[in-house]
């Protein structure tokens, strides 16, 4: 599988809709939290947090693992990274941060100095911003396992790396915080896996394959969604932060993670159906806007509630209110933040990386 290993560079626009539909179901699972009512199923914002991380491992695999491993590749990887990230997380934090110290002592993004600096360096937990840790810290880790896949013929090494690591995180996830990478990793290791059979052995499928594939993906998807009288067909959910943590109960589970990596892999096939369901126009452009989406949903909720206005209109308009200005407010961030900050500083983190090579090779000259 892994000789055969050729992933396209061509876009996967149904997987943007997936992201962007992950953050509409973390926004649906918080509303219960705010006096709202969900129109998902009640683990549905902890399936969209999984969705997330093995979107990044599937994603990490198709795009950067079958190409050479040298400075100007892991120079632009870092950059994009970083700049994928950082600039518009740190804004709000800090913003977060400023409203709690000075304007409102009750805001729902409360953020003492100690969690501030945690935060700022990617192992804070507070509210939605956990999840930012291990996926960061994952993005440095993953440039270790690239070199693994470039620099050794037999790939077996870099599956025993994933599946080591793996083993070590699952096996300690009840004992260390959940905003370490190593409590996550078997769920981005998922993901690469699946992107090696997605464009290894299951990468020339034919249309009727294809088809078949996408549907299983999605009656699985649909299962996730609105799963509320039959239990949890993948496994137990237990949500209590006293006793668990890092919601190890939920997290851990493998048949959960395998099909959470087995619905991004069957939506990354081109069809029609998936096209028209994911890859449309406003579905690409949620998932672009996901992160702010992702990053906003809280303080709006929050913000809405304070005002009365939640109350006033009902449960379920409330959530739909929630989710309206949510995506107004997200697309105005894109536009005038995300985008332009993230152009602005790949450039400057590329242009810096550049010099401390060009130093080094001086140097070694």
């Amino acid at each position: 599988m892994a000789d055969s290993f050729s992933p396209t560079r061509k876009h996967m626009p149904a997987l943007d809709g997936l992201r962007g539909l992950a953050a509409l179901m973390v926004l649906s699972g918080h509303a219960p939290e705010f006096g709202c009512a969900s129109f998902l199923a009640p683990s549905v914002s902890h399936y969209g947090v999984l969705i997330f991380f093995a979107l990044s491992g599937f994603l990490m695999g198709t795009l950067y693992l079958a190409q050479p491993f040298n400075g100007h590749t892991v120079s632009r990887y870092i950059s994009a990274r970083i700049a994928r990230i950082v600039p518009i997380y740190y804004i709000i934090v800090l913003c977060g941060f400023f409203i709690y110290k000075t304007i409102d002592h009750d805001f729902i993004y409360n953020i003492t100095d100690v969690q501030l600096v945690r935060l700022l360096t990617f192992n804070g937990s507070a509210s939605v911003f956990w999840s930012i840790g291990p996926e960061f810290q994952f993005y440095f880790v993953f440039i270790f396992i690239w070199f693994l896949f470039n620099r050794f013929e037999n790939k077996i090494i870099c599956f025993s790396f994933l599946f080591i690591v793996s083993c070590f995180g699952i096996m300690t996830m009840r004992h260390i915080p959940g905003v370490i990478f190593t409590s996550k990793f078997h769920i981005f290791s998922t993901g690469i896996l699946f992107s090696f059979l997605r464009f290894g052995k299951l990468k020339n499928l034919n249309n009727l394959s294809v088809n078949i594939v996408g549907c299983v993906g999605f009656l699985l998807l649909l299962v996730i969604l609105f799963n509320y009288h039959y239990g949890d067909l993948f496994g137990r959910t237990t949500f209590n932060r006293a006793l668990d943590p890092s919601y190890s109960v939920f997290y851990g589970n493998i048949l959960r993670v395998l099909v959470t990596g087995f619905i991004v892999m069957c939506l990354s096939y081109e069809s029609r159906f998936g096209d028209f369901v994911f890859g449309n126009r406003a579905m690409v452009f949620l998932g672009a806007i996901s992160f702010s989406v992702y990053l906003l949903h809280i303080p709006v909720y929050y913000w809405l509630g304070k005002s009365g206005v939640l109350h006033a209109v009902g449960p379920y308009s409330g959530t739909f209110l929630a989710a309206v200005v949510t995506v107004m407010m997200s697309a105005l961030s894109y536009r005038l933040l995300e985008m332009p900050l993230q152009k602005w500083s790949r450039t400057k983190i590329s242009a810096c990386l550049n010099a401390v090579g060009a130093r080094i090779a001086v140097q070694r000259s």
